[in-house]
């Protein structure tokens, strides 16, 4: 079933005889996304019925009395509660406008409840509607479905008893689409896994080369862009993707370029190309199997494949063989066939996958926009009113006259039915940079960014290096290598000393190589070309030999530890790079008073860490770990109607720390409709805070009595140490999660352990903790209502190795005596 959020319609077609406040919440969407509807389901078409049904068809007089004056109308349910039944509080608001039956009452005395009944309305796909019971039920008028989906329903059968059936498709986008980025995230950066690992008893110590995949930047295949795919397409804006999308008719230009979207006529080119590929689509005969073995064969290995939509879209078993074979790297699917899938189905078992409990729109918001939806739907129908949302079968073409127009963003559009710079000016040297000829000595790290920027102004560039760079690369700066340096300075009419290594490669002190703290082995073949690289085993076993000849250290996720007896022991260090933003574990001052500068790498780091912030707010406020759990667990018979999560989208989002990470994180949030608070040591400009819409608390209590979720990206310091404790827990709402993806020691966990055992917050979500990984004991790790992850915010291949590039440049800087980039003072 789906469940949504409010409708975000702009204009209201006023129902023609406004008898319930409720209907005229609702108008009028003559609408199907592009001919289908906004979501999946059997193939239908929303229509704006012109005229009365045809002769043959059955019809029922309005002006049928079939309940006393000031009676409310009867409507069949299954039941109220229980395993299957209406939520109660779903029941209490429907019998604001009916009298509920339900099915036993209903079985339990048919002659007198069946000329009463007008209604059914099915929730969770229950009560089954069959011929037997429309034939009992001779004045049903309408089935009201929770949910947009209706394969469960034959509609051709009910439409043969001159009953009309309406669904909920206006509150299930918004909920669906989070559910969609929330597997995405999820599945790329290992959380579910990694949330295994930081809560296992046998865990000892988190590996450093436990990486996940990067979404920023990746390439989106959108398989179905109706109203939920496009909402996907939204989100995934925000997260700089390149979207690429197949659907039956293309979406017009203007609303491409407002996402960013490619449209591929041929699904199988959007397959070929996508990083991840995400189902979106309606489920019909010929969508039935969509993804089958030869559509997974056409993806790329190190692809994802999400399902949002119906389980029956996807072969599973050819599924299982893909993932078993890595023809695919892995798979995210909140629908299944059936569901929950037996108990011993071989998708349980792969640790490449997460499975959700079919939640696209379980929250507890998008279950009452549905209900309001629904109840609509049926005053409309009762009161012979317009129909905010009927569902029609397939009519042979003739049949019956309709009108199809297309919903975007609450806006209804109709559809027909049949750098360049010539040169620049060097101020200095008072003369012509564009066109002359510039010759580099050095093409390392530094040396090859020179030529990068040197093309952009039509320089010639010759370059020499102690090795000769590969074809490509020097291909993609227009560079000639000259073996001989004395070839290059009387060619070149500027000559840039880049770093020059002398015969020797400068000596870099590193903790280890591989393990699980090492220096990655497949970062090894580049490091080596600039550097030579000593293991702190071998510096201690050759010290007289070795300190005088180191002169940087690489700091690989804190390791090896800087302290007074290494600095004292090596005279020429000159440089101490390390990984990552977080610098608490160097003492700046003591490394700052030998003389050494320090780096670190806080450009790269700060998109994956935003990327983990949103995926551990999406996968608390939907319960994904606790949903993949139950998916899979094998004492799961069925899922319960009333397991519920709470929305991101029009939520309030608090940031604690408004830097690089901070903001990134806004701007994400932004795509989600979310109302952003924020609180830092400086106010952002005025124009930061308009491109993402966030205002600025001056105070932080106000922003933690504000905010839905609070999300610390705060640096470490004596002034945040335990920043969050007992007092400011219970400032937050009683239904607000703590995310922290900064620094363990930011919060108090004593205070969040109390806080969250008395439910003062509803959850938290952490990337990080203090220690790392926490004592096995550790009141937090027995905690339901919260997700532990093993501080892999920047844990993706490609930012790993763009954070090792980083600080080659900073020591290759540091060692020429040019200014390194991302110094540290303290």
């Amino acid at each position: 079933m789906f469940r949504s959020k409010a409708l975000s319609l702009s204009k209201l077609i006023p129902l023609m005889f406004g008898q319930s406040n409720l209907a005229n919440k609702f108008f009028h969407p003559v609408i199907a996304s592009h001919g289908l509807c906004c979501h999946r389901s059997v193939i239908y078409k929303q229509r704006y019925r012109m005229h009365q049904l045809g002769a043959g068809r059955r019809t029922i007089s309005t002006g049928t009395k079939v309940m006393a004056e000031g009676e409310l109308p009867a409507v069949l349910i299954l039941d109220i509660g229980g395993t299957h039944g209406v939520l109660e509080d779903i029941a209490a608001l429907l019998k604001k406008h009916f009298h509920l039956i339900t099915m036993k009452e209903f079985l339990g005395n048919k002659e007198e409840m069946r000329k009463k009944i007008q209604s059914v309305y099915v929730f969770e796909c229950r009560p089954t509607i069959d011929r037997e019971l429309l034939e009992s039920l001779p004045n049903l008028k309408v089935i009201a479905n929770s949910g947009v989906g209706v394969d469960h329903l034959d509609l051709k059968m009910i439409s043969s008893f001159g009953v009309k059936v309406t669904n909920t498709p206006h509150a299930v986008a918004d909920p669906t689409a989070d559910i969609g980025m929330a597997l995405m995230l999820a599945s790329a950066r290992r959380l579910v896994e990694g949330c295994h690992i930081a809560l296992s008893p046998g865990t000892k110590y988190f590996a450093v080369d436990w990486l996940g995949v990067e979404v920023t930047r990746a390439t989106l295949g959108i398989i179905g862009m109706g109203s939920i795919g496009y909402k996907v397409a939204q989100r995934a804006r925000a997260f700089n993707m390149r979207i690429l999308y197949h659907n039956r008719n293309r979406r017009r230009k203007e609303e491409e370029e407002a996402v960013g979207a490619h449209y591929c006529a041929k699904m199988e080119d959007l397959l070929q190309q996508s990083d991840f590929v995400m189902l979106v689509v309606n489920l019909t005969p010929e969508t039935h199997k969509l993804i089958g073995k030869k559509e997974l064969g056409l993806m790329k290995p190190t692809a994802t494949l999400i399902n949002i939509s119906r389980g029956a879209v996807i072969d599973q078993d050819a599924l299982v063989e893909a993932l078993q074979n890595k023809v695919i790297r892995a798979a995210a699917l909140d629908v299944t066939y059936p569901e929950p899938l037996p108990r011993d189905h071989p998708l349980l078992h792969l640790n490449n996958i997460i499975i959700t409990p079919h939640i696209g729109t379980a929250t507890v918001h998008a279950t009452r926009m549905m209900a309001e939806e629904a109840i609509a739907n049926m005053l409309a129908v009762l009161n012979d009113q317009p129909i905010p949302s009927e569902v029609f079968p397939i009519m042979e073409e003739g049949e019956l006259p309709w009108l199809l127009v297309n919903e975007i963003g609450g806006i209804f559009h109709n559809i027909s039915i049949s750098p360049s710079m010539d040169y620049c000016e060097a101020d200095i040297l008072g003369v012509k940079v564009a066109g002359a000829t510039l010759g580099i000595i050095g093409m390392g790290c530094i040396g090859y960014k020179i030529a990068v920027r040197a093309k952009a102004f039509e320089m010639s560039i010759l370059y020499h290096n102690r090795t000769q760079r590969k074809v490509q690369e020097e291909q993609a700066v227009s560079a000639t290598y000259c073996k001989k340096i004395d070839s290059l300075l009387q060619q070149a009419d500027f000559v840039m000393l880049a770093g020059m290594e002398s015969q020797e490669l400068p000596y870099v002190l590193v903790d280890c190589i591989g393990g699980r703290l090492g220096v990655y082995e497949d970062h090894l073949g580049f490091l080596k070309k600039h550097f030579h690289l000593i293991t702190m085993k071998e510096y201690l076993e050759n010290k007289t030999l070795l300190s005088k000849k180191i002169r940087a250290i690489y700091v690989w996720y804190h390791k090896p530890a800087i302290n007074e007896e290494l600095l004292q022991s090596l005279p020429n260090l000159k440089v101490v790079a390390s990984s990552g933003v977080g610098i608490d574990h160097l003492d700046l001052k003591l490394i700052s008073s030998y003389g050494v500068k320090v780096s670190n790498t806080p450009f790269i780091v700060s998109t994956d860490t935003a990327d983990m912030g949103m995926a551990l707010m999406l996968a608390s406020s939907r319960r994904l770990v606790e949903g993949h759990e139950m998916a899979v667990s094998p004492d799961t018979e069925y899922f319960p109607a009333d397991w519920l999560g709470v929305e991101v989208s029009g939520a309030t989002l608090g940031i604690l720390g408004m830097g690089k990470i901070g903001y990134k994180v806004a701007e994400r949030a932004k795509a989600f409709e979310m109302k952003i608070l924020y609180h830092n040591r400086n106010q952002r400009k005025k124009e930061e805070e308009s491109a993402v819409g966030a205002v600025y608390c001056k105070k932080m209590d106000d922003l933690l009595q504000q905010s839905d979720f609070v999300l610390l990206a705060v640096t470490l310091t004596p002034q945040t140490h335990k920043l969050i404790g007992k007092r400011e827990l219970e400032l937050m709402k009683p239904t607000a999660t703590l995310i922290n993806i900064s620094r363990g020691l930011i919060v108090d966990q004593d205070a969040l352990v109390e806080a969250l055992q008395n439910k003062v917050i509803k959850a938290a979500a952490l990337d990080v903790t203090y220690p790392e990984p926490l004592p096995r004991d550790h009141p937090l790790l027995k905690l339901k209502n919260v997700i532990i992850t093993p501080h892999i915010g920047s844990a993706t291949k490609k930012t790993r190795w763009v954070m090792m590039e980083e600080m080659v440049e900073s020591i290759e800087a540091g060692l020429a005596g040019l200014p390194i980039p991302h110094e540290v003072l303290p």
